[in-house]
C-alpha cells in the first residue's frame, strides 16, 4: 500500500509538471460539470424554438444567443456535451473490449 502511494503521489508530481496535461484535465473537467447540469441550467429541450433567428447573447435570457432557427445556443452545447461524452466512453469501452 504505501509503494502504491508513492506511485500515485509520482504520478502527481510529473502530471503537475504537464502544463497540457492540466489544461486538458480541466476543460474536461468542466465539460464534465457541463455536461451533468444540463438538465439544471437548461431545463427546456434544446430543440425548442423559444425566439427569433439570431437573437444576440443575453437577448430573452439566452446565454449565447439563438441559431437561424430561434433555438437557444447555450443549452444545444450543454445537452450536445451529454452526447458526445457518451459517443466518447462507449467508443473507448468498445476499443477496450
Amino acid at each position: 500500500p504505501a509503494r502504491r502511494s508513492l506511485r500515485l503521489m509520482e504520478f502527481w508530481r510529473r502530471f503537475a509538471r504537464n502544463r497540457g496535461a492540466v489544461v486538458g484535465l480541466a476543460v474536461l473537467a468542466l465539460v464534465l460539470l457541463l455536461a451533468a447540469t444540463a438538465p439544471i441550467l437548461f431545463p427546456g429541450s434544446p430543440w425548442d424554438m423559444a425566439g427569433a433567428p439570431f437573437m444576440p447573447p443575453g437577448e430573452m435570457g439566452m446565454l449565447l444567443g439563438s441559431d437561424s432557427l430561434g433555438r437557444d445556443v447555450a443549452a444545444g452545447i450543454a445537452h450536445g456535451a451529454r452526447i458526445s461524452l457518451l459517443v466518447g466512453a462507449v467508443s473507448t469501452v468498445v476499443a477496450l473490449a
